[in-house]
């Protein structure tokens, strides 16, 4: 099959680029001729000033994505499109680029963007629903986005004018949700469940499980203010012997985080920084616990499939889709959110019990081995390509083609209904 996946990858890895990666390389692995068309957030900062007072405007409708995808769909002719992150210089026009080429189109439905402005339904240090249950201007009042109303509000207008001319619930074959939790949200972002296919996501090659392991906690991901580091590392003063804990990742909390450590004295935490995907997983391999302290609700962390094929015990926080795939005393252990003194104690415990890490290992690796290999990914993939392109073929032969351009009034023209039919 020829498939096309675009992706906007962010200027700090993480999750959505993480996954891009790992189903180019599936798809690839099972004999798919894959195109692709990616756009960084790292052009932002060769951008001149006209075109960055312009990006707003590019938010809701990059012409030159527009183009180039319509250009690739019409040359390339894949039989399908898969989207990743869209946001903010691919932007949605890319949507009805395909349709216009009348290649259907999924979207993976990977964190909170359609529903909230800065896409982690996270605010002063707790979850935030406001944008879900009031509308999208609470998050502009707030400056949710980059800590600025003016950029909030640019984001506010992109998610507000493509809920207006319906191009999530009219003119995507359907959406990709990693988990049931995270597609409870794409129900209420107003998209119709009917056309949510649940695909959990996966490691398309096999890194093995491991042997035994070395004296060390890791944490693997993003340093920034959702993902509990602050929780972390409190917990880590109060362990009171000299435990080991790797942390790799980049992001805005870096300095803080590093100056707290040497504040604290705490010379048995190391910053790796960013890492090459096999680095991570060698290191997961080697890790005698995987951490996760995320104080945001997660859709479905890479990290916990990484743990799992390792065969690494996980210590999470208690919340959201991590509920969902972790098994208390079966494949990892959790603690209440934002509870620093329990996470203590819990690492205290776990670190002096190598019969139950044992055991929790090796059904961590047997829950990967069942649910999340390359192999059940790629069939699942398949059955909705399958149902999506035979749904598209069916409405294409009852319903005339029109054209998917938008005018200059702003108003789409009038197009057919997308989805399963």
């Amino acid at each position: 099959m020829r498939i096309l996946l675009i992706h906007n990858s962010y200027q700090k890895k993480g999750g959505e680029d993480a996954l891009f990666a790992v189903e180019q390389e599936m798809l690839r692995a099972y004999g798919h001729q894959t195109v692709t068309y990616i756009r960084s957030n790292d052009d932002i900062e060769l951008f001149n000033s006209w075109r960055r007072l312009r990006l707003p405007v590019e938010t809701v409708w990059a012409s030159e994505s527009y183009t180039d995808v319509l250009r690739i769909c019409q040359t390339s002719k894949p039989e399908i499109a898969i989207l990743f992150n869209t946001f903010p210089l691919v932007s949605p026009a890319v949507i009805y680029a395909c349709r216009r080429a009348g290649v259907p189109v999924l979207q993976h439905f990977q964190n909170y963007r359609l529903v909230c402005s800065a896409g982690t339904l996270f605010r002063d240090g707790g979850i935030c629903q406001e944008c879900v249950d009031h509308g999208l201007w609470r998050g502009i009042w707030h400056g949710c986005y980059r800590e600025s109303r003016v950029a909030t509000a640019a984001v506010a207008a992109h998610l507000a004018f493509h809920r207006a001319v319906g191009t999530w619930s009219k003119h995507v074959n359907g959406f990709l949700a990693p988990s049931r939790f995270i597609l409870e949200f794409a129900v209420r972002a107003g998209i119709e469940r009917h056309n949510i296919y649940l695909k959990p996501n996966c490691l398309a090659i096999d890194p093995g499980g491991k042997d035994g392991w070395e004296e060390y906690a890791l944490y693997a991901g993003r340093l920034s203010p959702e993902k509990g580091l602050w929780t972390l590392l409190k917990a880590w003063c109060e362990l009171q012997e000299p435990i080991r804990l790797y942390i790799a990742g980049d992001g805005p909390l870096r300095p803080h985080l590093e100056e707290f450590v040497k504040h604290k004295g705490l010379n048995c935490v190391k910053f790796l920084g960013n890492l090459s995907r096999d680095d991570v997983l060698n290191k997961t391999r080697n890790a005698k616990l995987c951490i996760i302290p995320t104080e945001c609700f997660e859709g479905f962390p890479m990290a916990v499939i990484e743990a799992l094929a390792c065969s690494a015990p996980i210590v999470a926080s208690e919340i959201g889709a991590l509920r969902e795939l972790i098994s208390e005393g079966q494949t990892g252990f959790f603690f209440p959110v934002n509870d620093c003194m329990r996470l203590a104690k819990l690492v205290r415990r776990l670190w002096h019990s190598p019969g139950l890490l044992l055991r929790v290992s090796a059904q961590a690796r047997k829950e990967y081995q069942t649910k999340y290999t390359g192999e059940q990914s790629h069939r699942r993939l398949m059955e909705i390509c399958d149902d999506v392109i035979a749904a598209t073929s069916r409405q294409q032969t009852t319903i005339p083609n029109r054209s998917h351009r938008l005018s200059w009034a702003g108003r789409p023209a009038p197009k057919h209904r997308g989805g399963r039919g």
